[in-house]
């Protein structure tokens, strides 16, 4: 009876724990201000992942590159020769080796150095607003598109005024071209999922290293482990981890990016590059995508849990209490 008590109560725990992660829309209103810090990031064009060589030199071959693969005793010996084809990509693998491999492929332009990205809702009617996204960076391109270019770096000042839905944050342009769903916030979500961008969804977790500190005070966040996402620009295996969001637990706003790509439709449509990519690992809470501007909205710098967290901790300390009775009747 009490065995199956203790069942019961962590059964409880782990529905409580997806209930915890209920998060309600940010109050946006007009004049409402939200301005990142953009450094050290990669403008990415196109990232492909592979744990099958086959599938890979299939992958790269289709694309009109050559995949030569080396099997040899000790390839951190191994000196590569050249290949005198400039589109042949060459393999070294471990003879009679049962490791799996990764096979990345990357499409970068360039990096940005430094750089701002400002989004200001210039109108809010209940369920949308217009909003005005200006982006403002300094590039340094990479040799190939320098040349493409005539410069080696480029300094980039846009803006684009978009329709933005508050409930499903899909954006629009003002002529209804549509453009995709922006990360800027995140909204309700009872699974502990939660949708990222029109091409990915995120793992909503209690972030284990909160409060962060941050320009705003010390801030309690939800870590987002974006999840895999696959289109003509980005193909990886299933389950993979693409980027981890980190956002503030009352409002849901985005607050940090610790690594990995930064999605966003508005940002594509403006740079034409396709995420950011961290270049330079960050200290934890800083992110090469961080807010550093607020207007409109106000953080609460603290956060008090839920009916639903709070009855979870309460079932949990019974859980504890009940195994512990139960491990001394057993020991009597």
């Amino acid at each position: 009876m009490k065995y199956n008590y203790v069942i019961l109560t962590l059964i409880i725990t782990i529905l409580l724990i997806n209930l915890s992660t209920t998060l309600a829309n940010p109050l946006i209103e007009k004049g409402t201000v939200l301005k990142y810090k953009i450094s050290k990031c990669s403008l990415i064009k196109a990232l492909y992942i592979f744990t099958n060589l086959t599938e890979y030199a299939k992958f790269m071959e289709e694309h009109g590159w050559k995949v030569r693969i080396i099997y040899v005793d000790n390839p951190e010996k191994y000196n590569i020769t050249k290949p005198k084809d400039l589109r042949t990509i060459t393999i070294i693998l471990r003879k009679n080796s049962s490791a799996v491999h990764r096979f990345i492929d990357t499409s970068s332009l360039g990096v940005i150095l430094n750089g701002t990205y400002t989004i200001e809702f210039l109108e809010v009617k209940e369920n949308s607003a217009i909003v005005e996204v200006t982006v403002d960076i300094f590039v340094k391109w990479h040799p190939t598109t320098a040349k493409r270019l005539g410069t080696n770096s480029s300094h980039i000042k846009k803006s684009v005024k978009v329709i933005l839905n508050l409930n499903t944050r899909e954006v629009k342009l003002l002529n209804g071209t549509y453009l995709g769903v922006v990360p800027w916030w995140i909204t309700k979500t009872t699974s502990g999922k939660v949708r990222i961008t029109q091409d990915a969804n995120g793992i909503v977790k209690w972030y284990w290293n909160s409060p962060i500190n941050t320009k705003f005070g010390r801030l309690n966040v939800w870590l987002v482990e974006v999840e895999t996402i696959n289109n003509d620009y980005f193909r990886v295996p299933r389950g993979q981890r693409i980027g981890k969001y980190l956002y503030e637990v009352n409002s849901g706003i985005l607050v940090s990016v610790l690594y990995g790509l930064y999605l966003d439709p508005v940002l594509t449509y403006l740079i034409n590059a396709n995420a950011l990519g961290m270049v330079v690992m960050g200290k934890i809470g800083a992110g090469t995508v961080e807010l550093i501007e607020l207007k409109g909205i106000k953080f609460t710098n603290s956060y008090s849990p839920n009916v639903a967290e709070a009855l979870m901790i309460i079932t949990i300390l019974l859980s504890t209490v009940a195994i512990v009775k139960k491990y001394k009747l057993l020991n009597h």
